[in-house]
């Protein structure tokens, strides 16, 4: 019985991890791309440079303590039309039981979709897939993920800096009134 139980939580866990290498294909066809695939043992290595004296490191490498892998990838082409829709209905199809899209932008040729693993009240992953004509980023982090946290993700371990939060400007102030 434990053997069984101990199985179906692997096969959960298992459930976050997407299989990013389906994209690895259009690298070919791609001007430039990224491939980052960090696993538990290689995200632990790599956060042990980030220090512990700057705010935003200290967040990041406090996020990725509990992470169990990181795998972007990021294809830009020098003409549209060198990805298909197809390419990525094969990562969406991954996106099984447990997933939510929490988000999902449409403007013109641009789209953006997140998803988030749930566990209970606990974010357990997050998938981003971003495309424009000539560009596309999909995002993989598997395990615990504080929100608050997770724009400190961006721009270390191969994470866009604009995939995830990363420097948003304020709004501008309303005008003052003049009595």
């Amino acid at each position: 019985m434990k053997w069984l139980l101990a199985g179906l939580m692997v096969a959960a866990a298992a459930g976050q991890q997407l299989d990013l290498s389906l994209l690895d294909k259009l690298a070919s066809k791609a001007k430039s791309s990224v491939n980052v695939t960090l696993d538990e043992d290689k995200l632990r290595f790599a956060s042990s440079f980030l220090s512990d004296g700057d705010q935003n490191q200290a967040l990041a490498k406090n996020l990725v303590g509990g992470l169990k892998a990181i795998n972007v990838r990021v294809f830009e082409f020098d003409a549209a039309g060198q990805f298909a829709p197809a390419d990525l209905d094969a990562i969406r199809k991954q996106l099984g039981p447990g997933w939510s899209k929490i988000v999902d932008v449409k403007d013109g040729a641009e789209t953006a979709e997140v998803y988030m693993f749930g566990k209970g009240k606990d974010l357990g992953g997050l998938t981003v897939i971003a495309s424009e004509k000539k560009e596309l980023t999909v995002v993989n982090i598997v395990g615990p993920i504080d929100l608050k946290s997770l724009g400190s993700l961006a721009g270390k371990f191969g994470v866009p800096k604009d995939i995830l939060g990363g420097a948003v400007p304020k709004p501008p102030a309303p005008p003052k009134k003049d009595d």
